[in-house]
């Protein structure tokens, strides 16, 4: 039938509606609006008096990618299977799809981190991660497509 995706009965107009529910959750997903005090305690805590210095870049972008990175994408994976009424695929979720996001998002956000935490103000932070995520969020949405599922 016209319209429909590799035979599975489901439409275009609904996988594009499933895809744009998916983008909506993700950018607005309480783990998501975490990343504000997740940036906050970073500029609070790593060497506040050279906030730009190297060595406050680099380590700010290490305890990012090492930390918040991880932590943030299996969160990312329980919140979306749950909010689908999916809980028992959380784990499974975690297991097959950790490590290609992760080799995913190492493409993108240390650079991007390497920027922000060098030649971003502070006050300005969010808003540079928020333009960022949105490139990730529909890569997000593109993967899940693919497979159809987190």
């Amino acid at each position: 039938m016209a319209g429909e995706w590799g035979g599975g009965g489901v439409s275009e107009a609904r996988k594009e509606k499933e895809n744009k529910k998916r983008f909506e959750t993700h950018t607005l997903s309480p783990p998501h609006l975490a990343g504000h005090l997740w940036y906050t305690t970073l500029d609070s805590r790593v060497m506040p008096d050279a906030p730009t210095s190297t060595r406050a870049v680099l380590t700010k972008t290490a305890l990012d990618q090492l930390l918040w990175a991880p932590a943030f994408s299996c969160v990312f994976f329980a919140f979306i299977n749950i909010l689908d009424g999916r809980p028992d695929a959380v784990i499974p979720a975690i297991q097959d799809k950790l490590i290609p996001m992760m080799a995913a998002n190492y493409a993108l956000w240390p650079a991007a981190h390497l920027i922000n935490f060098k030649f971003v103000p502070s006050r300005q932070r969010i808003l540079y991660i928020n333009c960022v995520q949105i490139v990730w969020s529909a890569y997000l949405s593109h993967l899940a497509a693919g497979s159809g599922r987190f």
